[in-house]
């Protein structure tokens, strides 16, 4: 599968290393990387 002109395809890793990073949880990390892709054409692939 090839994504359509102009679109990149792009993978996340989401991780937290102590219990104290609440603000980066991986709910978080998520809709920021999802922010991130859609603002710079990256194809989310699940």
């Amino acid at each position: 599968m090839h994504p359509p002109d102009g679109i990149r395809i792009g993978a996340a890793y989401i991780r937290v290393s102590t219990d104290d990073q609440v603000e980066y949880s991986p709910e978080s990390q998520l809709v920021e990387i999802r922010k991130y892709a859609k603002a710079n054409n990256i194809m989310e692939f699940c």
